[in-house]
């Protein structure tokens, strides 16, 4: 028997850039509409079907915020944000 007190709201996939491969950031937001698409399913078999999902795709210094909306089936980019590591006197 297993308890649950509510649906999953949100995602966080962190993922380690390869220089020189563009297509890496395109395999890991792949991976996050997965685990997106994933909990969405997990949420209608414990009754939360109409749960919004967020989901954060991070390298440390790069960060991309999506959305599932499960009632339209459709995935929103809600924004992307860049974080200098560089520090300044």
């Amino acid at each position: 028997m297993s308890l649950h007190v509510g649906g999953i709201l949100f995602v966080v996939i962190e993922y380690n850039p390869r220089f020189g491969k563009e297509d890496n950031l395109a395999d890991n937001i792949t991976k996050l509409f997965l685990a997106l698409l994933a909990a969405a399913e997990q949420n209608v078999k414990h009754n939360f079907a109409n749960l919004k999902i967020c989901g954060l795709l991070s390298s440390f210094s790069r960060y991309y915020f999506y959305t599932y909306n499960p009632h339209t089936k459709k995935i929103f980019k809600n924004s992307e944000m860049s974080i200098s590591d560089r520090t300044t006197d």
